[in-house]
């Protein structure tokens, strides 16, 4: 208290009201520290010049030397961001100007207070020991959250856990823990910290799995790789701390879930398909075997052997059927399955109660497709409220490549009966299911073969929240080699069990890989340097076996992995499998697998194999166990408005994401491009198969395997939704229609697609807000949000642990907020209202018609042997197959064009025609002079070079978004 108000207080007549205490003490703390006009100071003219404020959060009215001019609404202000019930150093207004060493709060203004001990935070804390009614104050804790502030959340905080660089409010590790104001924690701090410590609970099996508990364990105890280490926290398992953490998840478990800890075994059975199994791609859902069922495996006792098997449903069907993909819902009761009755019809889904064995049909729309193909429904799973989630190729379109039905992602509600499609890409997706544990518990995961490119073609998980309050992520699988992650399933100790292989299998299945998610990608053999960018490195994925099969030597092969509450895994193999075979003897039997912790970190390996189901002469495969487990956390509010028509994308940097997409591994620097100006957003325009149908080789000019009626090549007809400059930072903004599949090209100055091609089809939901991006002009918030997983921006390990920037400020873009003030919002750009579409004969044609085949590029003799006439082809014409010729002067071993890649700047017919050395491999023998201009003709126009350029980029189709 100043000297000033202790003279009032004391000497004249009486204490002043905590009002009169405010107005003296803490209005001038206001006007030093918050009052600027990008902070919460608000002009007077502000709103009418389009600022934009919400009035309910800390803002009050400034005049123009930033002194407030409205006492009464500062005040109020300032009371609802104060915390009045208990300790006020828990109040925002305190918490958040404060240094993060004295466990202040990210703050976009920094550290106002220095300390607790600087004049103006004692100022505004004396104010508010005086006050009541302050706006935060939360309800007191119940007892199962007081149990946890009075035993575990000290054992924590004890360990280290709350500190900046591992679990505190900065970390980059999505397990993030409230540090407190001097080791005391306010009673919402408290609340979070429960919550996100019992997401690290073991409660679906035994708690003594927990990750919270192995993480801190030494490894040759129980535990399991931890990034800060397993020799700092937990001694073993004969610790106190052990003990009295292992009682308390004991007691969430008994509450939550109604088990008891050391009751018995917790499996009351194993449902699993019996069948033939086919060489067969793993995202082709058209695999028909008449005769296949589902049956329950009844066991008794911790070696899980059957006491009783049983056909569940044999009697569903008159010997023609071919039920799989078994899911037992959270109860252990139910049972989710697909089922097909003939050749003409699809998979239908299918409830049935184990009990009873009634069955009730949630799909009946499968069947022949009027464009071609069968409408199936496939890989059931249970989502939050017993919502069913599943994948379906009911929309009849092609996926990327055009050699399968596009499957999309769907859910169905129970009680209203209502399919709700999830996912409008042309990926394929496949085998979902919800996470329930660990920092992504709620989110469904899902299989997604991603072949925009076809050399960059991979399957890997990604996953989503289905309220949508996070983007659509990649969860693992991006950097290894091996270019096939399916079937991915939790398992207790939060870590991922995954079936690992390679596209070019000739059958569903491969070796099995763990998958620590939080460790960042991995590290291959191919990546530029081994030395890892990051203080601390361990794989996060460890192949189990191996003498599992691969492409280069047969094995055992491994599919259908699922965790068991014990920590074991459940697996259908095969042994000596030659995965390059489609004729091998594959006869498929359910195992159960035992693993055991490397003492030097790399993660866990197998150690023992007990076969359980093997049916000789037919194959045993896809276990489930059935026991009681907890169900998928629901979500609160819905990210997105089923009304609406469009969606927005916010990116946070597109040079950022380029250099990240040309290095992902965690080592080597990641070097933003200079020259990336726009953004490109392409859209997926959809096609049958009766549109897009093969067409046989050897009536190609040039024998092209995999030709289409459409295309010479991969791409399917796209146009163009908007090219947007990119404001200085690298960002942008867009308004985009909803439901429309769409991805990201980087474009130069002359609108060329440069760097890394995107991969990756996004959608929007109506009303959703999708995050992409971060800003390589800000290193710090680069560390803060990539850098533990994928190293340094500048691959030093020294730079990754940084005081991280404000999360929040992340969003404060040039693209988004005039000079970076959140209180001056921009417009997006809006895109998809005049759609570009370039087709090869409507715009290409015309051009080479015009410019270029009069005298030099035709007849029998043409010039550089490239013949540009629109003589008609088998299928296509002279100039659209001459200029998809296979060579060595474009990218991907092409002539003229760089069609795999869809990719003008590497495509050495551009460089020609601009006379400008770009990235294609040819070189040019005039650089500085276009084509034709050394030839003493008219160069091409900028608008008929930008056409060209559109036309490689969309994927050089020959047939365009206007059809032929």
């Amino acid at each position: 208290m100043s000297l000033v108000l202790a003279l009032l207080v004391t000497g004249c007549g009486g204490a002043l009201s905590p009002r009169a205490v405010f107005e003296a003490e803490v209005i001038p703390v206001l006007e030093r520290s918050c009052a600027a006009s990008t902070c919460h100071g608000v002009l007077a003219a502000a709103e009418e010049d389009g600022g934009v404020f919400d009035w309910n959060t800390f803002l009050f009215h400034v005049d123009e030397e930033y002194r407030i001019v409205d006492l009464g609404q500062a005040y109020e202000a300032s009371l609802r961001a104060s915390n009045t019930k208990e300790d006020p150093s828990f109040s925002t207004l305190l918490r958040k100007p404060l240094a993060q060493t004295y466990g202040g709060t990210p703050h976009y203004g920094g550290e106002n207070f220095l300390s607790p001990r600087s004049e103006d935070y004692l100022a505004v804390y004396d104010w508010l020991v005086q006050e009541s009614g302050g706006g935060e104050q939360a309800e007191p804790l119940n007892e199962p959250e007081q149990l946890f502030a009075d035993v575990v959340q000290p054992l924590l905080f004890g360990m280290g856990c709350a500190s900046s660089n591992c679990h505190g409010l900065g970390a980059a590790i999505p397990f993030r823990l409230d540090p407190g104001i001097g080791g005391e924690v306010s009673i919402e701090g408290t609340r979070t910290n429960y919550g996100s410590v019992t997401k690290m609970l073991s409660l679906d099996g035994e708690p003594a799995l927990s990750r919270i508990l192995r993480k801190a364990l030494p490894l040759h105890d129980g535990g399991m790789t931890h990034k800060g280490g397993n020799s700092s926290f937990l001694l073993g398992r004969d610790d106190y701390r052990y003990e009295s953490l292992l009682a308390w998840a004991c007691e969430e478990q008994e509450r939550r879930v109604g088990l008891i800890c050391d009751a018995g075994p917790l499996l009351a059975g194993i449902v699993f398909v019996r069948g033939e199994v086919e060489a067969s791609h793993p995202f082709d859902l058209d695999v028909y075997s008449p005769g296949t069922d589902i049956y329950l495996a009844r066991v008794g006792d911790e070696g899980l052997e059957p006491t009783e098997i049983l056909n569940l449903t044999g009697a569903l069907h008159d010997g023609l059927g071919d039920a799989r993909d078994p899911a037992i819902d959270a109860s252990g009761t139910r049972m989710v399955f697909s089922m097909r009755l003939g050749e003409d019809v699809g998979h239908e889904i299918y409830e049935m109660d184990l009990g009873s064995g009634e069955v009730q049909a949630l799909t009946a729309d499968s069947g022949l497709l009027a464009g071609g193909g069968i409408a199936t429904h496939r890989d059931p799973t249970w989502g939050p409220e017993n919502h069913i989630w599943y994948v379906s190729t009911r929309a009849g379109v092609l996926a990327d490549g055009g050699g399968l039905l596009d499957a999309d992602l769907y859910e169905f509600n129970r009680d209203t009966q209502e399919n709700l499609r999830r996912s409008w890409t042309p990926h394929i997706e496949r085998k979902p299911f919800f996470l329930v544990g660990g920092a992504f518990g709620g989110e469904v995961a899902f299989s997604v073969l991603r072949d925009v490119i076809p050399g960059q073609a991979r399957a890997h998980p990604f996953r989503f929240p289905p309220d949508l309050s996070a983007e659509y992520h990649q969860h693992f699988g991006i950097t290894p080699i091996e270019d096939l992650f399916f079937d991915m399933r939790e398992m207790t100790d939060g870590r991922d069990v995954v079936m690992v292989g390679n596209l070019e299998s000739a059958w569903v299945g491969g070796n099995l890989g763990l998958v620590d998610r939080n460790f960042g990608p991995e590290m291959n053999s191919q990546s530029e340097s081994q030395e890892s960018g990051l203080p601390f490195y361990a794989p996060p994925y460890t192949n189990l076996d191996p003498d599992g099969a691969t492409l280069a030597s047969p094995g055992t092969l491994y599919r259908d992995p699922v965790g068991l509450p014990d920590g074991r895994i459940l697996a259908a193999t095969s042994p000596d499998v030659d995965l390059t075979d489609p004729t091998a003897e594959v006869d498929l039997g359910i195992v159960v697998l035992t693993l055991k912790e490397r003492l030097d970190g790399r993660g866990a390996t197998l150690v023992n194999t007990i076969t359980l189901i093997d049916e000789l002469g037919i194959s045993d495969f896809d276990p489930e166990p059935v026991y009681v487990r907890r169900a998928p956390p629901s979500a609160n509010d819905l990210h997105w408005d089923p009304s609406g028509s469009t969606g927005l994308l916010h990116h946070q940097g597109l040079p950022m994401i380029d250099a990240l997409l040309d290095n992902l591994s965690p080592s080597g620097a990641k070097t933003p491009r200079n020259d990336i100006r726009y953004a490109r957003l392409v859209e997926a325009l959809p096609l049958t198969p009766a549109e897009r149908a093969p067409v046989p080789a050897e009536q190609t000019r040039d024998g092209v395997e995999g030709a289409t009626t459409v295309s010479l090549g991969s791409h399917a007809p796209a146009r163009v939704l908007g090219e947007i400059p990119l404001a200085a930072d690298g960002t942008f903004q867009a308004e985009i229609p909803a439901r429309i599949p769409f991805r990201i090209q980087a474009l130069n100055e002359d609108r060329m697609a440069v760097g890394t091609m995107h991969n990756r089809w996004f959608d929007l939901h109506p009303g959703q807000v999708l995050p992409q991006g971060i800003s390589g002009d800000r290193p710090t918030l680069y560390a803060s949000m990539c850098a533990t997983c994928h190293g340094g921006i500048d691959g030093s390990p020294d730079n990754v642990f940084v005081k991280p920037d404000v999360m929040t400020t992340a969003s404060l873009t040039l693209s988004r907020y005039a000079d970076q003030n959140p209180h001056r919002p921009l417009a997006p750009a809006q895109v998809g209202h005049e759609r570009i579409e370039v087709g090869f004969l409507q715009d290409v044609q015309p051009i080479l018609d015009l410019a270029c085949t009069e005298g030099c590029h035709e007849g029998e003799d043409p010039d550089a042997g490239l013949s540009l006439s629109d003589t008609p082809t088998d299928w296509y014409n002279d100039a659209y197959e001459s200029l998809l010729a296979r060579g060595s002067r474009s990218g991907s071993d092409m002539a003229w064009v760089n069609e795999p890649d869809g990719s003008s700047s590497t495509s050495y017919l551009v460089e020609l025609l601009t006379g400008r050395e770009y990235e294609a491999p040819g070189v040019l023998v005039n650089p500085g002079m276009s084509h034709p201009e050394e030839l003493g003709a008219t160069p091409l126009s900028d608008e008929d070079l930008l056409t060209l350029i559109r036309w490689i980029d969309l994927g050089a189709t020959w047939v365009g978004t206007r059809g032929q």
